[in-house]
């Protein structure tokens, strides 16, 4: 009997899904959870919820959506805000998409793809990606992705249905779980100076930035951090290329 052949796309769809069930999915247990409670509080329909998180499978967009819904705002500005808090995937799928090296023609997969990226997956992608054959890095990305929306779909229905058994304080808390674990995540993986100016900028910007202006402190410090970081490296290049 031949032995069987060796496939890219399931070896790198299984090793996906397998670390989601890692420390990410803890993380996510608590996130999701208190994503489900924030959603029934706000008299948001379970359904809703859980396509949000299937389509958007971002917190801080799903907590903009359940906010807003909660406060009865009008349908473009949610689908403004929520636009808006997603514009940071923009620089994180282009640093990915070149690391997969799927063709120009290849439209679809990369929609489907795009789809995944994420704070976390983006983070554990620029770790393992160069260590990992170029043939099995989107399926690693989709079965990663496909596992974490499907886990966090059913913790989003545990915690729409815990919602009144869990002090709001708590329900807040584990929300704001993700956030602070993409944090430790970015630190610790820190292995350019690159990375480390422009994490090191942001986390000044955006406190200061906040107490200017405090509705658009994450943008408008995300803008500054990144500005600051952009001259600090260049200035760096050139003095190195001058040096040489």
């Amino acid at each position: 009997m031949p032995p069987p052949q060796f496939s890219p796309i399931r070896s790198g769809l299984g090793k996906g899904a397998r670390d989601a069930f890692g420390p990410s999915a803890a993380v996510m247990t608590a996130g999701f959870i208190g994503f489900g409670a924030l959603a029934s509080d706000s008299g948001m329909p379970y359904w809703i919820a859980a396509i949000a998180t299937a389509l958007m499978w971002a917190l801080p967009g799903q907590i903009i959506l359940a906010e807003m819904v909660a406060a009865k705002a009008a349908v473009i500005g949610i689908v403004l805000a929520v636009w808006v808090s997603a514009a940071r995937f923009l620089p994180t799928g282009m640093s990915m998409m070149p690391l997969m090296r799927m063709q120009r023609h290849e439209t679809l997969k990369k929609l489907l793809v795009a789809q995944f990226v994420a704070s976390t997956s983006w983070v554990l992608s620029m770790r393992n990606f160069p260590n990992m054959p170029e043939a099995e890095r989107a399926p690693w990305l989709t079965g990663f992705g496909l596992a974490c929306t499907t886990q966090g779909i059913l913790l989003c229905g545990l915690g729409y249905l815990l919602a009144g058994a869990v002090p709001a304080e708590v329900n807040a808390g584990l929300v704001y779980v993700t956030p602070v674990y993409f944090t430790l995540l970015m630190f610790g993986d820190i292995r350019s100076a690159a990375i480390g100016v422009a994490v090191t900028c942001g986390a000044i910007a955006v406190p200061l930035t906040h107490l200017l202006v405090p509705h658009w402190s994450l943008l408008g410090g995300g803008v500054a951090g990144g500005t600051v970081a952009y001259i600090i490296l260049r200035a760096r290049r050139a003095k190195q290329g001058g040096a040489r």
